[in-house]
């Protein structure tokens, strides 16, 4: 799973046990952002590419 796609699961996974742990309902009024990721860091993999 590339490391963009890790970033945003964690984010995901954050703001539903953000939810979860204050006892509240999702709705369109309520937001969770991240503030930070310390030490994150995504490769770019870079191809030739093929030759004719």
């Amino acid at each position: 799973m590339p490391g963009v796609l890790v970033l945003k699961a964690l984010g995901q996974s954050a703001a539903l046990l953000a939810f979860a742990s204050f006892d509240e309902v999702p709705d369109e009024t309520k937001f969770y952002y991240f503030g930070a990721i310390d030490g994150g860091a995504v490769r770019v993999t870079r191809r030739c590419p093929a030759s004719g």
